[in-house]
């Protein structure tokens, strides 16, 4: 029996298409003129729940993932705002034309700094052209469970983090706790297939 056989038998599988390597869309921080563009670009694709990627462009074939996370449920639904955690943590990377920016979201660029003190990172300038962000879209993907958006969206996050680990036998340096080891991703969900034709038996919010 393959670990990768194994993986499939311990952790149920929410979604069947996630892809370290393929996301749904790859959005270079230099192509960018202002944090805020974020909004405009994840609007277009109707990406309310989503995870990501930040990745450190060092010129490799394969650029190193620095952090995975997944959108904040609170403020990247509210008032139509898609976006709104990545353009608090881009918009504290050096190499914008605009200084205003939100207090909250410092953790990157300052969490970077210290990866590259510590020579966990190469040592490159913290600014927005050496930044890639990766898209992974809740809107583009049919759940195979029944779950809520925020179960879902964790459980993608959790997976590019097995995945990650999978491939480079680590997590990224910027993500101390591991969303792969979270109760909700461990346990899945039972199939929608099977639970809906049961009534009366099983309640989801």
């Amino acid at each position: 029996m393959t670990d990768m056989f194994e993986d499939e038998l311990i952790v149920p599988k929410m979604f069947d298409d996630i892809d370290l390597f393929k996301a749904d869309l790859v959005i270079p921080c230099k192509d960018l003129k202002d944090p805020s563009d974020i909004y405009e670009i994840m609007k277009k694709i109707n990406a309310r729940d989503y995870a990501y990627t930040v990745s450190y462009n060092t010129g490799a074939i394969v650029n190193p993932v620095v952090k995975i996370g997944m959108s904040s449920p609170r403020k990247d639904r509210k008032n139509n705002v898609m976006g709104e955690r990545l353009v608090r943590q881009i918009a504290h990377l050096e190499g914008w034309n605009s200084k205003t920016f939100s207090a909250n979201g410092s953790d990157l660029a300052m969490n970077l700094r210290v990866a590259i003190d510590q020579g966990i990172v190469p040592k490159k300038s913290i600014n927005r052209n050496n930044i890639i962000i990766c898209i992974w879209n809740l809107a583009f993907r049919m759940c195979t469970s029944e779950a809520t958006t925020y179960e879902q969206t964790s459980w993608i996050e959790g997976e590019l983090c097995r995945l990650h680990k999978k491939h480079f036998e680590q997590l990224p340096p910027l993500n101390i706790v591991d969303p792969s080891e979270a109760e909700n991703f461990k346990k899945g969900r039972i199939p929608s297939e099977i639970v809906r034709p049961v009534t009366g038996l099983f309640t989801f919010e």
